[in-house]
């Protein structure tokens, strides 16, 4: 491998103007761990535990780094393997649901048995699959007598019937428990019968009601009112209660086994959470079993990090792993620049101290703004800080996203981040961003015509702070747009979406767009990169890609094959440009 293919570890010594001297073995990681340097650059995470050799070093001095030069702290030291002691409990030999929900949610249910006792009603929002034990166990707690109001198959064609006859019954003073209050509430809207059977419930307020709904339902006010309390549980806590008294333990020790935490070399308890945060307790134990059946006994934690972010996306339809890193990128140093500090700002705030953990807002920015003419490669730059990012990806087109009413569009958009939390850390990729945060009003079309609907900026700032709010993996919003002139301003108010431009390629990118493609294509332009780079002022990346492709095809798949001469090159940014030409004629 040569010199200038290996990852590049750029160092300042953090003291003085000496040479610092670095020992020639171990992992940059371990090497950079025993030096009191800096780093002009934040390392992607899969640098820091490359060997040394595969990496090129460069060292500078401090007195050559101008004034307010960003400089980053080395990558910290990988964690000592974990010993079992005393103090520290074993991890569980088995593990079923409803352990694995009371061990997640131990504390909630505590609370809303609580609450129950004393004669209130709760509402619980939580993902359908862990609503059955949390019911159970929810029930259990209370020690009341339940009356179960939840439709029977011999009522499929009236899921409000058990309710109205619980409701009747002379004995039914008992806890009254509703399993999915959303098929009710549904029913409800849509007939009158339903309808009645709801409208003694809320009456009915001496009497406590324990209701579920899976958080992605939508329910009207009404039905909410009718409850003291809404209890939301979502994704999983970083350290869990095994009983009251117990010391806190991490979910990655909680809800791992002990034979699973044994398949994987140096398996972090701490460092699980960052991975599996916005996943049920049901969901990580499928993605610890999917991440133990996907690798071999030994397998070290990037392996499992890795199959879980896989995980993730197979249960996921609306995100990818992404396929696309900086370095197939060619040109636009300043902005990948830009966006690889970005990343380090990310990947940093998760490491902050508690004490100073309500800082992270404040120094990470909501999300990022791409804007610059079409065809300059703004989606793959977004998709690229989600590999540097080792997370999930989602592309979506904001008219995709654009409902029949402004309550529809907004409910696809919590929708969008739901799903965003729960592959965290994630990339959420808004295309056309103008189309539902336009600064003027959007229409959509319906049965009756097209319909105002207002900007959607505030539903996007509001899903976007709720995602980072609790978390300590990142969901990161990356909004794209040809149009920034028309974006509502309340989204480019300080701390919150950054404007990064993605302009047209000036010629040192055009020369590496040029040599690029070049390679792909296998079209030798040695000799003419610098002419064609020269040639191809105007054009944007995909008409660079376009020059190349072309020559490809008419060398390799026409009949008769015209070869890659510099006459044939030179004739096809021509055609580019003449191409460029008319579009501007047409728009």
């Amino acid at each position: 491998m040569s010199s200038a293919s290996l990852p590049q570890v750029l160092l300042v010594t953090a003291s003085g103007d000496d040479p610092v001297e670095l020992p020639p073995e171990g992992s940059v990681r371990e090497v950079l761990a025993g030096t009191d340097c800096l780093l002009l650059r934040p390392l992607a995470p899969d640098t820091a535990d490359l060997p040394w050799h595969a990496v090129e070093v460069q060292v500078v001095a401090r007195a050559d780094v101008p004034d307010g030069t960003p400089v980053y702290l080395p990558p910290p030291a990988a964690p000592r393997p974990r010993h079992h002691s005393r103090t520290e409990p074993a991890f569980p030999r088995r593990l079923d649901d409803d352990t694995v929900v009371r061990l997640a949610y131990g504390r909630q249910i505590d609370d809303v048995a609580t609450l129950l006792r004393a004669g209130l009603s709760v509402l619980v929002r939580a993902d359908e699959t862990v609503v059955p034990p949390l019911r159970r166990a929810m029930i259990e707690r209370t020690g009341l007598r339940v009356v179960d109001a939840g439709p029977a198959a011999e009522t499929a064609d009236d899921p409000t019937r058990p309710l109205q006859d619980a409701l009747a019954s002379p004995t039914a003073d008992g806890l009254l428990v509703i399993p999915d209050l959303a098929l009710l509430a549904s029913a409800g809207a849509a007939t009158e019968e339903g309808d009645a059977a709801l409208r003694p419930v809320r009456a009915a307020t001496e009497r406590p009601l324990l209701a579920f709904a899976s958080s992605d339902r939508v329910l009207s006010a009404r039905v909410v009112e009718r409850f003291s309390r809404t209890v939301t549980l979502t994704g999983c806590p970083t350290h869990v209660h095994p009983a009251p008294t117990a010391s806190p333990v991490p979910i990655g020790r909680a809800l791992v086994t002990a034979d699973e935490s044994a398949h994987f070399s140096g398996f972090d308890p701490e460092d699980l959470h960052s991975h599996i945060s916005g996943l049920n307790p049901l969901e990580v134990r499928d993605a610890i079993g999917f991440a133990v059946q996907r690798t071999p006994a030994g397998a070290g934690i990037h392996e499992l990090y890795e199959a879980v972010r896989v995980f993730k996306t197979r249960t996921s339809p609306l995100f990818t792993v992404p396929d696309v890193s900086f370095e197939d990128i060619a040109g636009y140093d300043d902005v990948k620049e830009w966006m690889r500090h970005t990343v380090g700002l990310l990947t940093s705030a998760g490491r902050l101290p508690a004490e100073l953990a309500h800082l992270r807002s404040k120094l990470v920015p909501r999300g990022l703004l791409l804007y610059g003419p079409p065809g300059n490669g703004k989606r793959t730059m977004a998709t690229a800080v989600a590999r540097a990012l080792n997370a999930t990806v989602s592309l979506a087109s904001g008219p995709e996203l654009l409902g029949r009413s402004t309550q529809e569009s907004e409910a696809r958009i919590r929708e969008l981040f739901r799903e965003a939390r729960r592959n965290a850390p994630s990339v959420v990729v808004l295309d056309e961003l103008e189309s539902v945060t336009s600064r003027f009003t959007p229409r959509t079309a319906t049965t009756d015509g097209p319909q105002p609907q207002q900007s959607l900026a505030g539903c996007i700032l509001a899903e976007t702070e709720d995602a980072n709010s609790a978390m300590l993996a990142p969901v990161l919003v990356i909004g794209v747009t040809n149009r920034p002139d028309l974006i509502d301003e309340a989204l480019l108010r300080p701390g919150r979406f950054h404007p990064v431009s993605v302009d047209l390629p000036n010629h040192e990118s055009r020369l590496a767009m040029t040599r690029l493609y070049g390679r792909r294509y296998a079209i030798d332009v040695g000799g003419v990169d610098e002419l064609i780079a020269a040639a191809t002022e105007g054009l944007n990346g995909d008409d660079i890609h376009g020059v190349l492709r072309a020559a490809f095809v008419a060398a390799y798949l026409q009949d008769p094959p015209v070869p890659p001469t510099p006459e044939q090159l030179g004739s096809l940014v021509g055609r580019a440009q003449r191409a460029r030409r008319e579009r501007r004629l047409i728009y």
